[in-house]
């Protein structure tokens, strides 16, 4: 961060601001009524198959990613649920936490591989762009995860670190398969 200019860091930290700010208080029925309570299922059963018990439930749609993807989402859960008890404020917050760090990832990625001149278009074509606010801060969608781990794939290849880049881009497919359609490009 001690790279970013003055200004810079105005509009990234304004950006993180209103990320948090929306993604605590805003959230649609997906990830209220869906998404949350598969990954508290998962999480306060002890780690038991959260699939097969909403499966049975006729809920199959409940939480439409693989494993791997519960296992990001669940991590805040298992090491903060109990602060949010009681208050769905800091439930979306924490829910938020993964989504705030693969946004933070994509950010900075993105950034390595733009000159000095387009610094700010960046951050107002990416980090404040009301499209991806509204995706993952407010509609609460899971896809900036899986398109994070296929940036950082993406940065190893470009620095001709294969092993690395199949290993990240190999994860980016255990969060969501739709990654394979990158493949070929």
């Amino acid at each position: 961060m001690s790279y970013l200019t003055k200004t810079e860091k105005t509009y990234f930290y304004f950006g993180l601001f209103l990320k948090i700010l929306l993604g605590s208080f805003l959230a649609s029925h997906f990830l209220t009524e869906l998404f949350i309570p598969f990954i508290n299922y998962f999480v306060e059963s002890g780690f038991s198959d959260p699939y097969s018990f909403f499966y049975e439930k006729n809920s199959a749609d409940s939480f439409p990613y693989p494993a791997l993807m519960l296992y990001i989402m669940s991590l805040t859960t298992f090491l903060f649920g109990s602060m949010a008890e009681g208050s769905s404020y800091i439930q979306l917050f924490l829910i938020r936490i993964p989504l705030l760090v693969a946004d933070i990832g994509i950010f900075f990625i993105l950034r390595s591989w733009l000159r000095n001149k387009s610094y700010m278009k960046l951050i107002w074509l990416y980090w404040l762009s009301p499209v991806l606010l509204y995706i993952s801060y407010v509609h609460g969608q899971l896809d900036v995860i899986p398109i994070a781990l296929l940036f950082l794939s993406l940065h190893f290849l470009f620095n001709k670190k294969l092993v690395q880049s199949g290993v990240f881009f190999g994860l980016a497919l255990a969060t969501k398969t739709m990654v394979f359609l990158a493949l070929p490009f």
